[in-house]
């Protein structure tokens, strides 16, 4: 849980450090829960307040995905705040204008590097809406195993937002392993919440997002 807080300092904001880590230690509680309930399930430990223990994983499980709800939605709005005064920028160099060859040179590559920039903030927010919309699903399958109905406890509702999340899942992965194969390898990440780089060189590099959360079939 440690690194969650201290390994991105200088690139999150605080409040998003302190969401992953929260989301690390909700994970960790439902995992140990989780085999616990397995265990239970193939008769290698008794079945001692087996309910009790199923409710702890599924619980902890869905804050695990809030925590991770949040986290996309500060980087939203950083990813926002961070394109917005891009444009700001651009504008300003745009109306500026320059008769000096220099001036005129350096400027054109500014507003190169800008425009990347811009287009890396919105594949950045593409990729978090999609998050936002796989951890909705997870939660309300979480919702539904756990029985303690924060969304509809209908049963096929609750199927429906498990195959989402997981045609999600899939495609994402088929994505990245195209992606990765077509570049020869995957960029380093980095968050939209970071400082912005300087506009003397552009960079490439795809924004991070806070690992999703286990959305595997649970085991009953």
């Amino acid at each position: 849980v440690l690194p969650q807080v201290l390994g991105e300092a200088g690139k999150d904001s605080m409040r998003v450090r302190l969401l992953r880590a929260a989301r690390a230690a909700a994970m960790v509680v439902y995992l140990c829960a989780d085999h616990v309930v397995w265990l239970q399930a193939v008769k290698v430990l008794p079945p001692v307040r087996a309910q009790t223990v199923r409710d702890v994983a599924y619980r902890s499980w869905f804050a695990a995905l809030m925590c991770s709800l949040f986290t996309r939605f500060e980087m939203l709005t950083s990813n926002l705040r961070e394109e917005s005064a891009s444009r700001a920028d651009e504008q300003r160099l745009v109306g500026g204008g320059s008769s000096n060859v220099v001036a005129a040179t350096t400027t054109t590559a500014t507003l190169r590097a800008l425009r990347e920039r811009q287009r890396e903030l919105r594949d950045a927010r593409d990729q978090l809406f999609v998050g936002v919309l796989t951890d909705v699903c997870d939660m309300h399958v979480a919702s539904a195993a756990g029985q303690f109905n924060f969304f509809t406890n209908s049963r096929g509702a609750s199927a429906v937002a498990g195959i989402a999340s997981a045609l999600i899942g899939i495609a994402t992965l088929v994505r990245s392993v195209g992606s990765g194969g077509a570049s020869g390898g995957t960029a380093e990440p980095r968050s939209p919440s970071a400082p912005p780089p300087s506009y003397a060189s552009t960079s490439s590099s795809p924004a991070s997002l806070p690992p999703t959360p286990y959305s595997g079939a649970k085991r009953e």
